[in-house]
């Protein structure tokens, strides 16, 4: 279920928008363009998701379910957050990437990108919000949640493809994502995850996205400032366990980095 709402959207613009073969293959091309590169965002929410899966599964065994609550709730805004910040600079960055790279062949792609990008980081949090799902052993439920966000976008692409072509393929699979997300926490919730409040607000963030880049990276500071400035976000448990956690990363960048440039620095005095 979830390969096929990744693809249902481009199988109904060549079997159900009325366009002949030649047509159909253009507008399957110019959504392509659109997800090239927010389909990284996905990739990335799937890898940590995969990442994450052992240590909330090692919590889980052990009984400490509020533990995994944390986890999940932890990852959920602090990624969902990433996400969004990489939308808007992929949002900022697209006009010259679709006018010099793609030579201008995609302007369709580039009109429909908002659309793709909130999507893309609604799936992406999908992802990782079913990892509780998977720990809790009802893995059927995740595919429940990908199955009503399926079936809600082939039936909206039956209406709206016809009237607004690629753009009503897009706001379809927009919608089927959006109620995949929904029902997963939904789901994740009634089967025991313990959700803050602000898991629901960082859901809706990527909305912003439809508005353009400004108004997008106004919200996402304005959240970040709610973050640092009040617990309303993060508490400080969660505030202490980024820090340390971006420290610990920051920490070994400037190792490598270091260990690269004396490496270097001999080699150079060797050869001299």
């Amino acid at each position: 279920f979830t390969n096929l709402l990744a693809i249902a959207d481009r199988y109904m613009i060549v079997h159900f928008s009325d366009l002949t073969s030649t047509q159909a293959a253009t507008v399957v091309g110019n959504y392509h363009s659109s997800r090239v590169v927010p389909l990284l965002i996905v990739s990335i929410a799937g890898m940590i998701g995969g990442m994450l899966l052992p240590h909330v599964t090692h919590d889980w065994e052990a009984g400490r379910r509020d533990a995994v609550s944390q986890r999940i709730n932890l990852l959920l805004k602090s990624f969902g957050l990433a996400f969004v910040l990489a939308a808007i600079g992929i949002l900022a960055t697209a006009p010259p990437l679709f006018s010099i790279v793609l030579a201008g062949k995609y302007a369709a792609g580039l009109d429909v990108l908002p659309l793709t990008l909130t999507y893309c980081v609604w799936f992406s949090i999908a992802l990782l919000a079913e990892v509780y799902l998977w720990t809790a052993e009802r893995p059927g439920l995740a595919c429940l949640a990908y199955f009503f966000g399926l079936l809600a976008n082939v039936v909206l692409n039956w209406f709206l493809l016809p009237i607004y072509g690629l753009h009503g393929a897009v706001i379809a699979t927009t919608a089927g994502n959006a109620i995949a997300l929904a029902l997963a926490l939904a789901i994740s919730q009634r089967h025991g995850l313990k959700f803050d409040p602000a898991v629901w607000m960082i859901a809706l963030l990527p909305v912003c996205l439809l508005f353009g880049v400004i108004p997008s990276a106004i919200a996402w500071i304005i959240v970040v400032a709610l973050a640092i400035k009040t617990n309303w976000l993060f508490d400080e448990t969660q505030k202490q366990t980024i820090a340390e956690s971006v420290g610990a990363y920051v920490h070994k960048l400037r190792r490598i980095f270091f260990v690269s440039l004396s490496r270097e620095v001999n080699h150079i005095q060797t050869v001299n």
